[in-house]
């Protein structure tokens, strides 16, 4: 587990559940996501919060919208559903912030 001295960031993956891929990748997210102690995660099905669609500019799932815990966007966009790859921008997104 990687030992934070920073600002815990809020990881929000939204998604949709008729999205296969979404669907895919929510356990492979989840198990990544724990591994990582400076964050906190939030699986978000915008179905269920369409509020969402108003806040981040979605052009495909899954998307990725990070924040520190003041609100600063640090990312927001659509990723690959590649569990190592949300690991490694996660970690540079740490690696910079303030």
């Amino acid at each position: 587990m990687i030992d934070s001295k920073l600002t815990r960031h809020h990881v929000y993956l939204l998604c949709a559940e008729w999205c296969g891929v979404c669907r895919a990748f929510e356990m492979p997210f989840n198990e990544a996501i724990q591994r990582l102690s400076f964050v906190q995660a939030h699986w978000v099905d915008i179905e269920d919060f369409p509020e969402w669609e108003d806040r981040v500019d979605i052009e495909s799932f899954p998307t990725l919208h990070v924040e520190t815990a003041d609100g600063q966007v640090v990312f927001s966009g659509s990723i690959e559903p590649d569990p190592d790859q949300l690991l490694r921008l996660l970690g540079r997104l740490r690696e910079t912030a303030p």
